[in-house]
């Protein structure tokens, strides 16, 4: 399993990116997965699956005909470190990590002048390149690749040549 991350502020598009990414990097024939950092509680299937939850539940599989979701209950526990996360995934080629801003996996970060956040890729080294149609001064003086968004095919071949395996990442 390879790991590369999608990092981005809220609204920048981290989503939207991967969902274009992702039949392009599948026709490589490449099992793709993804993580996605959220502030939110991941949703259940219905309330009584909640309630079991706060009753001490620790985990909790729900399945379909067509898929099944695992959530765990941290139960007070601090959030898993990412390593710990991306082990629990199997038959997968190539993880990409959405979110997980602060982690240090290689990644590529999705920015837009709009939000007003400042650019990471200025300090945080593990940002390897930059998507973002602005071309303002905010991206001035950056001395890794840029991409615009619609240039799916790219993107997708320097990820393949960045993504690092899961033994690597700290």
């Amino acid at each position: 399993m390879k790991v590369f991350g999608i990092a981005g502020w809220s609204g920048s598009g981290k989503t939207t990116l991967i969902k274009a990414l992702l039949p392009v990097l599948s026709a490589r024939g490449l099992r793709v997965g993804t993580v996605k950092h959220t502030h939110h509680d991941p949703v259940f299937g219905t309330q009584s699956d909640a309630l079991l939850a706060t009753a001490g539940l620790v985990e909790t599989m729900m399945v379909s005909t067509d898929r099944f979701t695992l959530v765990h209950e941290h139960q007070g526990q601090s959030e898993p470190p990412l390593p710990s996360l991306l082990s629990a995934l199997a038959g997968i080629d190539l993880v990409l990590v959405e979110g997980f801003k602060f982690s240090r996996h290689p990644r590529l970060e999705i920015w837009d002048s709009a939000l007003q956040h400042p650019l990471m890729a200025v300090s945080d080294r593990s940002v390897r390149a930059v998507v973002s149609d602005d071309s303002g001064d905010g991206l001035s003086g950056l001395v890794i690749p840029r991409f615009h968004r619609h240039e799916i095919m790219p993107i997708a071949e320097f990820i393949v040549s960045n993504c690092i395996p899961l033994s690597e990442l700290e």
